[in-house]
Formats: C-alpha cells, sequence, structure tokens
C-alpha cells in the first residue's frame, strides 16, 4: 500500500538533488529518496546512506551508517549515542536494537509550505555534518577500542 506524501516537496526536494548533481533513486509509490554521501573523514565509516523520507506536512532526512554495531557493543554505542544527543539542536542520533542500525534523523516540518532550496539543503546537509563529526568516534566504539562514555565526552579535534 502506498504511503501517502507531497509530490510538491518530493519535486522541491528533486530540483535540489538535480542541482548539485546527485545520483539518486526516487520510490515515487513511497516518496523516499535514496543516495549515499561521502564523509571527510576516509576511516571506517566513509560514507553514509542518506534517505530523504517525504510526509504529508514534512520530510525527514536520515543519515544511516553503512555498519551495524555488533551485539556486543550496542549497550556501549547506546551510552555514545546518549552523550552525543544531549543538548543536540536539530535532530539526534538513534540505533535499532534488534540489528545495530545507527542513524542520525532530522525532521523538517513544512505545514503548507514549500521549503525552499535553502532548507532542503540545510536539511541534507546538516545531520551529514553531525555525522561526519562523530563517525571516528562511533566506529572506535563500535569496535569496542572506546567505552560510550570515553568517547561521548571526548572533544572533538
Amino acid at each position: 500500500m502506498a504511503r501517502e506524501y507531497r509530490a510538491d516537496f518530493a519535486a522541491q526536494i528533486k530540483i535540489f538533488l538535480d542541482s548539485e548533481g546527485l545520483k539518486y533513486s526516487f520510490d515515487a509509490e513511497n516518496g523516499i529518496f535514496r543516495f549515499k554521501m561521502s564523509l571527510g573523514d576516509t576511516g571506517l565509516i566513509g560514507h553514509v546512506d542518506e534517505r530523504i523520507i517525504v510526509k504529508k506536512d514534512a520530510f525527514q532526512v536520515q543519515c544511516i551508517s553503512p555498519l551495524n554495531a555488533p551485539e556486543n557493543t550496542r549497550v556501549e554505542v547506546a551510552v555514545f549515542i546518549t552523550y552525543v544527543n544531549y543538548r543536540m539542536v536539530a535532530g539526534d542520533f538513534e540505533m535499532d536494537f534488534s540489528d545495530g542500525e545507527v542513524m542520525y534523523k532530522v525532521d523538517q516540518y513544512c505545514a503548507d509550505q514549500i521549503p525552499s532550496l535553502d532548507i532542503v539543503k540545510r536539511a541534507i546537509f546538516v545531520p551529514l555534518a553531525v555525522f561526519d563529526n562523530n563517525a571516528r568516534k562511533l566506529a572506535e566504539v563500535m569496535l569496542g577500542a572506546k567505552t560510550g562514555k570515553e568517547a561521548g565526552m571526548q572533544d572533538d579535534d
């Protein structure tokens, strides 16, 4: 069954993605864009899978780690996420405990107005930047090299 979404929001997002030359797929039945974005840190997590889910009054941008947290480090990853999310201004990290999938997501509420290209750009690149700033520390926790608290309290370089 198809999911309801605003076609005009999707059209605006498509205009932005095309203007940036991004290669993406679009699920027109459910209003979901999918593409990959490279991170500045070319370490273990060198890219994220991005999804943009268009809704009736908003759209959500998700940056998803290509690596899932192993079962034996999921509690520490959850601790890390708690530290990182504290006082986060826009969006948040979350983890699916059943499979260890980690993502950063942000919702952009639009109500009855089509989002400007600048709003679309910010909604896509802010989560990417936040994920990029935390990718190395997240990988360290996933690999058991640091505890969630150690990585979560670590100052950014």
